[in-house]
């Protein structure tokens, strides 16, 4: 009956829908890519979009890299902590071999017990550095590649800067005056994809984010979603006053 009610082809369609598509989105932006191009073909954002697809490839790989454990790391952490644990044991075994019972080899035995248990702690220091060791090979890949979500984001509000709205109400210029060309339905669809572009900037940031549980990437994804979003809000505060023009 249960399975009438909630068949497992359902369930996995369901659970499809709460982690974003690494495929999906590389579509994403090469139909974006293309659009641009279609466009603005000699427009930087072209460039821009064009930096965003071959980003989204490297996503790719990084999380692929990320996801895959790194063996030859595991096999020399595991190696090392074995040779540190056969030595602790075969000091310990000549204390134990060696030692006679006899009040003159208590302290002896003291000093045998204190030097193992300081052997102890440093082979868990070891252990947690070694073990930890993958964690942050990973993280650190992560985070340049979170580097470049960012800088690409401050680049798109680069060239949104200088689409004012204001211009096409007003037409008095000075010698510095940036060129505009844009027609207002053309300055409305340059400033709608700078928008889509930082909408999969932070949709691409947050593929790394379920895919590692470290605490320095998760806030690194969160202060890019945080830019995005500001700055696409700055977009649609100008998008919504060309509409009113």
């Amino acid at each position: 009956m249960l399975r009438r009610l909630f068949p497992e082809d359902l369930k996995e369609k369901e659970l499809s829908f709460t982690k974003l598509n690494l495929q999906k989105i590389e579509v994403t932006c090469h139909k974006l890519c293309n659009r641009i191009e279609e466009r603005f073909p000699e427009s930087g954002l072209f460039r821009i979009s064009q930096e965003l697809l071959l980003i989204t490839q490297q996503t790719e790989n990084n999380i692929r890299n990320i996801v895959k454990p790194i063996w030859w790391l595991r096999f020399f952490s595991y190696t090392c902590l074995l040779i540190f644990l056969t030595i602790l044991g075969y000091g310990m075994f000549l204390i134990i071999n060696n030692f006679t019972l006899g009040i003159e080899n208590i302290t002896e035995l003291m000093q045998g017990v204190e030097s193992g248990t300081n052997e102890l702690i440093f082979i868990g220091i070891v252990a947690y550095f070694l073990f930890n060791l993958e964690g942050k090979f990973k993280r650190n890949l992560a985070i340049k590649s979170l580097h470049q979500f960012r800088s690409l984001a401050h680049v798109v509000d680069m060239h949104q800067l200088t689409k004012d709205p204001s211009v096409l109400m007003n037409n008095n210029k000075t010698i510095s005056s940036p060129e505009r060309t844009f027609t207002k339905f053309e300055m409305v669809r340059y400033l709608d994809y700078c928008s889509e572009i930082l909408a999969l900037v932070g949709k691409l940031s947050v593929v790394y984010a379920q895919n590692m549980n470290d605490e320095r990437v998760l806030n690194n994804v969160n202060d890019i979603e945080n830019i995005t979003q500001n700055l696409s809000s700055k977009i649609w505060q100008k998008i919504m006053i060309l509409d009113l023009s």
